[in-house]
C-alpha cells in the first residue's frame, strides 16, 4: 500500500487514481477544538477539489457526506475513490471542505467552512 500523507497544515498528498480517506473533524459554532459538532440529520458536509485560481463553485470534483459517513469517534470520513482522480493530470489542485447545516424553524441553512482552501498534491 502507499503512503498517503495528511500534513498538520492540512495540505494533502496522494498518487493519482489510488482510493484515499481521510477524518474531518468538525467543531461547534464557537470553534472549540475540544468540542465536536454532532452532524444531523439535513447536514452536508462537501468536499471539493479544484485547479489553482478556482473557486468552490468552479470545482472539478464536488463530493458529499451526510451523517451516514461519521464514524464512531463523531469524524466525518471523506473518501477519493480511483475515479475521482484517475484522469487528473499530476500536479497542484486545492481543496476546501464546507458543512451546510440544515434550516430549522428557528434558522435558516448555515454554511461554515470546515478548512480553507489548502494545497491538494497529486503524484504519480
Amino acid at each position: 500500500m502507499a503512503e498517503y500523507l495528511v500534513k498538520k497544515d492540512n495540505v494533502i498528498s496522494m498518487i493519482r487514481g489510488d482510493t484515499f480517506s481521510f477524518k474531518v473533524r468538525l467543531n461547534n459554532e464557537l470553534y472549540d477544538n475540544l468540542t465536536s459538532y454532532e452532524m444531523e440529520p439535513g447536514d452536508v458536509l462537501y468536499f471539493s477539489l479544484m485547479k489553482p485560481n478556482s473557486t468552490f463553485e468552479d470545482s472539478i470534483l464536488i463530493k458529499e457526506y451526510t451523517s451516514d459517513f461519521v464514524n464512531s469517534r463523531g469524524n466525518v470520513i471523506v473518501t477519493l475513490t480511483p475515479d475521482d482522480t484517475e484522469l487528473l493530470p499530476p500536479g497542484t489542485y486545492y481543496y476546501t471542505v464546507k458543512l451546510e447545516k440544515a434550516a430549522t424553524s428557528e434558522q435558516p441553512i448555515q454554511v461554515y467552512t470546515v478548512i480553507q482552501k489548502t494545497k491538494f498534491l497529486i503524484v504519480d
